[in-house]
């Protein structure tokens, strides 16, 4: 989620961030006519989870688009780095996990102990906040990455990772295959990362833009496909293994979708008009939106407002509730900007 200087916008990043943040309010969105209410229909699932695989691209692009912000060469000492972005997330972080323990006591009666404030350390106060502990991990070594790629060695790293993360996850998944399950080579998605740096320069051509568009929607017809075939037809407990951000068909989704958007945001940043302005207004509340998105979910799902994606039908639910939520989120977020001491929260 790391933000472009102002005075040198890049329109395709712009259009990928806040794409990704719109994806991510989907997910949570289409994740609630996913549950079984009272009243719940399979058909209701059925829509939620189209929806939600979807949306699955909004992860991988946020750490590609980070790491094409950040990976690139720089005359910049290690320090200066790790200050500055360690400072970014780091207020944030704090903040945002105090507001979901006081949060969590308001709206849901759950009393916070105080191992409730220590355990931030190693595991989020909501779930949402799992997104600061894997950014901090690849901001942490970055300065490394940048030698690394300097001599030419982002192929071996992507393909390391392919091999060591996703692969393994797949075989481990439908196969009798097995290692440890704190068996890691790499951070988790450090391939995302490096792939947004080895990818940023590549613009498809006419006669390619066509396969990745048809890779984007196999990848989705892929992720539906098998989160419900999973869910009712062959069941593997405690599989959520289609809709993982370390899946194949979600890597292929989310690589597809960052190739197209390069595309269309060269297209986009020759134009001028207020669909460009929309689109780096919700890049510029991108932070802002991702913390606290979930709480004004939560919040108009309360009784005398009851709206969430099953209050109508979920295929009217789902879009009027997203859209509710994201328009009160850029609102709220744009607010907090102007407040000199919470600005460094979004």
């Amino acid at each position: 989620m790391s933000t472009p200087a102002r005075n040198d916008r890049i329109a395709w990043v712009d259009l990928a961030r806040a794409v990704a943040m719109m994806g991510v309010v989907a997910i949570h969105t289409a994740g609630q006519a996913m549950v079984t209410p009272p009243g719940f229909r399979a058909d209701d699932w059925e829509i939620g989870n189209a929806v939600n695989a979807l949306a699955r691209l909004a992860v991988p692009l946020f750490f590609m688009v980070s790491g094409t912000l950040l990976l690139g060469p720089r005359d910049e000492p290690v320090g200066a780095f790790l200050k500055r972005r360690l400072t970014k997330i780091a207020i944030p972080f704090g903040f945002w996990s105090l507001f979901y323990i006081a949060w969590r006591t308001v709206f849901r009666g759950e009393w916070p102990a105080f191992s409730d404030f220590a355990s931030v350390l190693w595991q989020p106060a909501h779930y949402h906040l799992w997104f600061f502990y894997s950014i901090l991990g690849l901001y942490l070594i970055t300065p490394l990455l940048r030698s690394f790629l300097r001599d030419k060695g982002g192929r071996y790293l992507a393909g390391l990772w392919l091999l060591t993360i996703p692969l393994v996850f797949a075989l481990q998944t439908f196969s009798p295959f097995r290692l440890e399950s704190n068996f890691r080579v790499l951070p988790t998605y450090l391939g995302y990362f490096v792939g947004g740096y080895l990818l940023k320069d590549v613009l498809l051509a006419p006669g390619q833009t066509k396969w990745a568009l048809f890779a984007l929607l196999a990848g989705w017809a892929a992720t539906a496909a098998g989160n419900h075939t999973l869910a009712f037809i062959h069941p593997i407990p405690e599989s959520g293994y289609f809709t993982d951000f370390l899946s194949l068909n979600v890597l292929v989704m989310g690589v597809a979708a960052f190739l197209l958007l390069r595309k269309l945001g060269e297209w986009m940043g020759k134009q001028s008009g207020p669909g460009l302005s929309a689109v780096r207004l919700v890049a510029d509340c991108g932070l802002g939106i991702y913390v606290i998105h979930p709480a004004i979910l939560d919040g108009l799902r309360l009784p005398g407002l009851g709206i969430s994606a099953f209050f109508v039908h979920p295929l009217l639910g789902i879009p009027l509730t997203f859209g509710l939520a994201l328009i009160l989120s850029v609102g709220i977020v744009s607010l907090i900007k102007r407040v000199p001491f919470l600005r460094a929260t979004v």
